[in-house]
């Protein structure tokens, strides 16, 4: 009784129409839970297959190694190998695998570029049929060996003192079909030279040199050197100029001085290292400043010298008379003579190849020569005399000349003081005057 009255309530709970659409709900969720699972199990299968591509010692081949872990009864598989093209395996190989771990060892011979490796597993289900376990794929690069390479430095060559030297080289074939992995750089003073991942480098230089530097790029299978000089110089700076007269002194004035304190940094071309070299241009633009002035004669020959500091210098002489240019190499010293009057100009410069240095201007007056002639007291006695000799000789000549002309008498009459006493005194108290001749013609 009780049976059928829990029967009853079933019955009534769940009638037959819902019963058989319950069944229904439990099958297909049932499929769909095996469905899902064995796709979660696939994906966790391919997970575990990987692909590791190793560099040898040859150029352009490489190591491709598959392993996978070996999961259920499955013994065999094949490894399908894909170098160039993704979608037709250029290698299948079928091999044996009873343990946890399963690889799988191939080498290939690449050309310069980026490359694709991928790989696919399978594993033999039954009789020739053959499901997909697992795949991976990576992509490298094949660089081409350095041949030759560039540095490129300042643009002059040369850098100021405690200037950072910036530096960069390019390599040959270019970086995109090289890959260079690190550059050495040489020569900058430091033990063992210094490597950087990039292809520049800065870093500063505190002394005046000559500097050798090399910088060697390289990848992981060749490299290439190459070299550069660079100039290291210290500023010029003119401290003083001063002119003066190389034969007689000065007329007038002073000796002309030129202080300077300060310098510039404007670079100029670089020129040819000459001495006393004339070119009929100025090299720069003046600032001028009031300097003391000098006289000098016409065709007077003057000296122009200067102090300087700085490495290698060249000092540039304008003279406006002439409207010249004088250069002298390291020694800041020129003659120059003034071949016409009026007032002028001496504008010195000095600079190198990584400074330029304020100009400095002297004035000069130049004027004639005085035509008088001037004596020395040395020489006065001595043309004195030779003059007097000169006439005392001529009188002599002539007398004698006169003398002896034919009808000419001559009488001669000593003067003679005779003294105020009487005549007895003694004939030595007689002074004799001098002698008279008298002619009678």
């Amino acid at each position: 009784m009780k049976e059928q009255t829990g029967s009853k309530y079933f019955t009534l709970l769940f009638p037959p129409e819902f019963r058989r659409a319950s069944n229904l709900r439990l099958y297909t969720f049932i499929v769909l839970f095996f469905v899902l699972f064995t796709s979660a199990a696939e994906n966790v299968e391919a997970d575990d297959v990987a692909l590791n591509v190793f560099s040898t010692k040859t150029w352009g081949l490489r190591d491709l190694n598959t392993f996978w872990t070996r999961k259920g009864p499955f013994l065999f598989f094949r490894v399908l190998i894909f170098f160039f093209n993704q979608s037709t395996p250029d290698i299948i190989n079928e091999l044996e695998c009873s343990q946890d771990i399963c690889t799988h060892e191939i080498s290939h011979q690449y050309s310069v570029g980026e490359h694709t490796a991928r790989v696919e597993v399978e594993k033999l289900v039954n009789n020739d049929n053959w499901k997909q376990y697992g795949q991976a794929k990576t992509s490298f690069f094949v660089s081409a060996n350095l041949s030759s390479c560039n540095v490129m430095g300042p643009s002059r060559g040369a850098i100021q003192t405690l200037q950072p030297l910036y530096l960069h080289v390019d390599v040959f074939p270019d970086v995109v079909l090289t890959h260079p992995t690190k550059y050495h750089w040489l020569g900058l003073g430091i033990p063992g030279g210094i490597y950087t991942a990039a292809a520049n480098i800065s870093i500063p230089i505190q002394n005046p040199q000559v500097l050798a530097v090399q910088s060697i790029p390289m990848n992981s299978f060749s490299s290439a050197a190459c070299n550069l000089s660079v100039i290291v110089q210290d500023p010029v700076i003119v401290l003083s100029v001063n002119m003066s007269v190389t034969g007689a002194s000065l007329i007038s004035g002073v000796q002309a001085i030129s202080n300077r304190d300060h310098y510039s940094t404007n670079h100029t071309d670089k020129l040819v290292s000459s001495s006393h070299v004339r070119i009929p241009s100025t090299l720069i633009t003046p600032i001028l400043e009031e300097d003391l002035a000098m006289t000098v004669f016409l065709e007077q020959e003057v000296q122009i010298q200067c102090t300087a500091t700085g490495s290698q210098p060249l000092f540039v002489f304008y003279f406006s008379d002439v409207n010249e240019t004088v250069l002298a190499q390291n020694t800041c010293i020129v003659r120059h003579v003034f071949n016409q009057t009026g007032k002028f100009s001496v504008e010195v410069t000095g600079m190198n190849l990584v400074s330029s240095s304020n100009t400095s201007i002297l004035t000069v007056r130049v004027i004639h020569r005085n035509p008088k002639v001037v004596v020395s007291a040395v020489a006065a006695p001595l043309v004195i005399s030779i003059s007097v000799a000169l006439l005392v000789y001529s009188l002599h000549r002539y007398h004698q000349w006169f003398s002896r002309r034919p009808g000419v008498e001559v009488a001669d009459h000593k003067f003679v003081q005779q003294s105020s006493q009487s005549s007895s005194l003694p004939q030595t108290n007689k002074r004799k005057y001098g002698t008279v001749h008298m002619f009678n013609i």
